[in-house]
Order: structure tokens, then sequence, then C-alpha cells
């Protein structure tokens, strides 16, 4: 069956909706997390607008994707992680240590929140360099294969 992009937004991503605090303007932001916590944003007055806000950027996002032929991943049901506990044991130097408490102090957060903040970055920026390293391995190829045949 060829998936179209119909298909692609008619799945039911996990959305998450925070209220934005009254010192940064109010209102909401409305995120789809799997997809990562930043690239999938919606923001408005009410949760309702957030929500739509973050349906128009999830259509943009996907038609993009679809047209450059980049892979969109599908929700993930939750007992596939039924083995992680969602702890973790990490060693790290004690420098290490200190700079995160730092600068977790500095962001008014927890260790802990910063710590898994940061992981949640480099593990969205980590998926997107692989997508575009799958994306353009093949054309790689394909460039190669032309220049050979052209000598």
């Amino acid at each position: 069956m060829q998936k179209t992009l119909e298909y692609y937004l008619a799945l039911d991503y996990p959305v998450e909706i925070r209220q934005i605090d009254s010192s940064l303007g109010g209102g909401y932001i409305a995120s789809i997390p799997s997809l990562g916590y930043q690239a999938f944003v919606g923001d408005g007055e009410t949760l309702e607008e957030a929500y739509a806000n973050l349906q128009a950027a999830k259509k943009e996002i996907f038609a993009d994707c679809f047209e450059h032929g980049v892979t969109i991943p599908e929700p993930v049901s939750e007992w596939e992680y039924e083995e992680y506990s969602g702890k973790l044991v990490v060693r790290m130097p004690r420098e290490l240590h200190g700079r995160l408490a730092a600068a977790a102090k500095q962001n008014n957060t927890s260790l802990n929140q910063f710590i898994v903040y940061a992981l949640s970055s480099f593990e969205a920026k980590w998926s997107v360099i692989q997508e575009i390293k799958q994306t353009l391995t093949p054309n790689r190829r394909l460039k190669s294969k032309m220049a050979v045949r052209s000598r």
C-alpha cells in the first residue's frame, strides 16, 4: 500500500500542551514530543488555538517531508517502551556534573530536567542528521555512477 500525505496526517500522534507563563506572554504551547519538542510546535491564546496551530505546522512539515522523500515516522505505541522504566544511572566526570548543575541553576530548573532536555535536544538533532544522511546516500551513489558513465 502506497502511503499518502493524508495517511500520515490522520495518524494519532500523542500531543503535549503546556501553559506558557504569564511573564512570557501567556497562552499555550502544543507539541508532538515523539517528533521533537521543538520541531512540531503550535502556540495560541487558548488550548484549541494552540492545537489548531500545531496541526497546521504538522501539515506543512509533513508535506515538505513527503515532497522531498524524507521518511515520516509513525507514532509508537506505549507498549513498545514497556521494558524501559524511565530511570537511568549515568556516571560522568565531576567537572561535567558541576557544569551541568550550574547550567540547570542558571536556567532555573532541576538538574534532572536540564539533563532530560539536553538529551532530548541531542537525540532530536541526531535523528535529523541520520534522516539527512539516509536521504543523501542514494543520491551520492547515483551521482558517482553518473560520473563514471560520463568519463
